[in-house]
């Protein structure tokens, strides 16, 4: 008897279900993705291995729940500023710009702001530097 497999919808369901987090990949090898869960940055040297997270803005570090990981994560072609949008959940969403001390896991909130409920990122793109 020859088994045979044949797929339907529920099988393919689950990749739908859940968009991919992004992944930005740095100039000096630092690869920044997206906490499955959390409004949180994980960042990871690829050399060594070592993982370090990126701070929170001060809106996200006092209500955790109020916001979803980010959808948007690009880090500047110098390696100093590192952007990322975090949709609300049932509120506005939030947007924050992070510049790189001289380590590479030295990073500061420079700024955030707020977006609208009905606003939101869907792409960035760093201007007045090659690509």
């Amino acid at each position: 008897m020859e088994a045979t497999w044949n797929s339907g919808w529920w099988d393919f369901h689950p990749l739908s279900e859940y968009p991919r987090k992004p992944v930005e990949w740095s100039n000096s090898s630092v690869i920044f993705t997206a906490h499955a869960l959390q409004p949180l940055i994980i960042a990871r040297h690829f050399s060594s291995s070592r993982q370090f997270n990126i701070p929170f803005p001060a809106p996200i570090s006092s209500n955790l729940n109020a916001y979803d990981p980010p959808t948007i994560i690009t880090c500047s072609p110098d390696d100093r500023w590192l952007f990322a949008f975090f949709p609300g959940r049932g509120e506005d969403g939030l947007c924050c710009l992070w510049h790189r001390g001289v380590e590479l896991d030295n990073w500061s909130v420079k700024e955030w702001w707020l977006f609208a409920q009905s606003a939101g990122v869907v792409a960035a793109r760093w201007l007045g530097v090659d690509h």
